[in-house]
């Protein structure tokens, strides 16, 4: 049996190292897509493509936050060019519940109907300490009693060769569909244990580039990416602390909960979390690098602001530009309005916190937790 992952990536200093450890423990493919990192993670990332042979680094070239097309477009790549049986898409937060690489097999193995695919549902484990740091293997973390909604799709070989034509990805790789009414039937197989919130800075950085990626498409879903609009109105505010970030971490992309449940360590305790560790499969070390993990989030905003365009992914082509491996959205019509999505992330926000909950709830068709593309 043979696995490769596809994983989007951007300003993931602080955890990158851990998570390159953990594909070397799984995967004999990977292939890493920087989205414009500009903390040291891509440095990270090349120097253990170089180690590695069976690893490969693009550039992706875009603003918005089109995460389903270039995934959908790597998962093509890697089965064209790959002999994998599997195909996972992992972000740099997500590390896969097993031991070892025999564990993942195991489970893997559970996939005999080509016309289903898997899903590893999220454990949206907290961290023990919320200061700017290095996540490590074996780092102290609280991990919940059960997992979470929302998880993330598994492709086996036999199903993408025989629906792959018709296939599509959700936002955030949660599942596969053929239209928004009928979803691909997945078998759950195991747990992704989730670490989305490391500390204060990490957070503000994630959601800050977050939004304005959102921003940046051409056209808006309704609850589109709530829970990055939820906590830049706390950031707004001046309201974060650590109470709200465990909240945040526990809940996280949970439709009335992120927003309204600031929680304790001791409150972890009572709830039934534990007190443990991360110790999931971890291969090769990985060349870290030796300044604190942090950005400098008024570059971080310059960055983004001087590329800034609105994109319509769904008039465009994505394409491998020579021996650079630059993926580039090719625009039919690269023209949008920045005044338009600008209101419509306004109107989003609305006068609090909790108002605005309430309105992405009303306001959606989609099933509690779900967190749109």
């Amino acid at each position: 049996m043979k696995l490769a992952v596809a994983s989007l990536i951007r300003n993931e200093i602080d955890i990158i190292v851990a998570f390159l450890q953990h594909l070397d423990a799984l995967f004999e493919y990977a292939l890493l897509m920087n989205h414009g990192s500009i903390d040291g993670t891509d440095r990270v990332m090349a120097d253990a493509c170089e180690r590695k042979p069976g690893w490969r680094m693009w550039q992706v070239d875009a603003i918005g936050y089109h995460q389903a097309a270039f995934n959908l477009f790597a998962l093509d790549h890697l089965v064209r060019n790959t002999d994998a049986d599997y195909f996972m898409f992992l972000d740099a937060d997500e590390f896969i519940d097993v031991s070892d690489r025999a564990h993942l097999e195991t489970a893997f193995a559970e996939l005999t109907d080509p016309d289903r695919v898997g899903t590893l549902r999220w454990r949206n484990i907290v961290p023990d300490r919320l200061d700017t740091r290095a996540v490590r293997p074996g780092e102290t973390v609280w991990r919940p009693p059960g997992t979470a909604q929302l998880g993330k799709v598994v492709i086996p070989r036999t199903y993408f060769e025989r629906h792959g034509h018709a296939m599509h990805l959700s936002g955030g790789n949660h599942f596969a569909y053929y239209t928004p009414e009928n979803t691909v039937p997945q078998d759950e197989i195991g747990a992704i244990l989730h670490l989305p919130v490391r500390s204060h800075a990490q957070l503000k950085g994630k959601v800050v580039a977050g939004v304005f990626a959102v921003m940046a498409q051409a056209s808006l879903q309704p609850v589109q990416c709530w829970h990055w609009y939820d906590i830049l109105w706390r950031i707004g505010d001046g309201t974060l602390r650590d109470e709200d970030l465990i909240g945040i971490a526990a809940h996280y992309g949970e439709q009335g909960a992120q927003s309204s449940m600031p929680t304790s360590w001791a409150d972890l305790e009572r709830a039934g979390y534990c007190r443990t560790t991360l110790d999931v499969a971890f291969g090769d070390a990985v060349l870290a690098p030796s300044d604190i993990p942090s950005i400098d989030p008024v570059r971080l905003v310059a960055t983004i602001l001087r590329r800034f365009q609105v994109e319509d992914v769904s008039n465009s082509t994505l394409r491998l530009d020579g021996d650079k491996a630059t993926v580039r959205i090719v625009w039919s019509n690269p023209l949008g309005s920045v005044v338009a999505n600008v209101a419509a992330f306004s109107k989003m926000l609305g006068p609090s916190a909790s108002a605005r909950a309430e309105r992405s709830t009303s306001a959606s068709a989609a099933p509690r937790g779900f967190i749109w593309p």
